[in-house]
């Protein structure tokens, strides 16, 4: 005699694989919010790295480097820097924070020039580049190696404090460089 599964028995079966699926489906939900939060930290910790890099690049490359701190904003030139994003053989970059904000701007010329640009018709020319990491502070020093009044090696000092991140404290030292002049 041949027996079949009664109602009872299919209804606790279909009911039972749809908790389990129920239970999966939440299960991949949450899995896939965090698999996104992790690429966000990733993405910000690569932008963070990618800024440092490019920044330490362009300082280390570069004949001449003047800081100028304002009443509003600080600018970082590096005239002649190797590190040309645009493909100069020699271009002119300028990092400009804002005080209050600590936003962070990278602008790059093949001509040397100063911030603020007056004419708005002098912009062509000029490659803009807003640095997306959000700072709490961004603050630039040079100083001469003590003991080497006449030589030109120097370190620049770099303080960089991302928004809810530990700050970084980077000290450069360029030796034999004319950027120490």
């Amino acid at each position: 005699m041949r027996r079949a599964f009664t109602l009872v028995e299919l209804i606790v079966s279909v009911t039972l694989l749809f908790l389990l699926i129920l239970f999966l489906a939440s299960n991949n939900k949450t899995l896939k919010t965090s698999l996104d939060q992790a690429q966000n930290i990733e993405a910000q910790e690569k932008a963070d790295a990618d800024l440092l890099n490019l920044l330490v690049t362009d300082i280390l490359q570069s004949n001449e480097i003047n800081i100028v701190h304002g009443r509003e904003y600080d600018v970082l030139y590096l005239n002649s820097t190797r590190n040309s994003l645009r493909g100069h053989s020699a271009a002119n970059v300028a990092y400009a924070t804002l005080k209050p904000s600590a936003f962070l701007l990278r602008v790059e010329s093949s001509k040397a020039f100063k911030l603020p640009i007056a004419n708005a018709e002098e912009i062509y020319g000029y490659h803009f580049l807003p640095i997306e990491t959000p700072l709490n502070s961004f603050k630039i020093y040079k100083s001469q190696k003590s003991g080497d009044q006449n030589s030109s090696a120097c370190s620049v000092l770099l303080y960089i404090a991302p928004k809810e991140k530990e700050p970084r404290l980077l000290e450069l030292g360029l030796l034999n460089s004319t950027a120490c002049s």
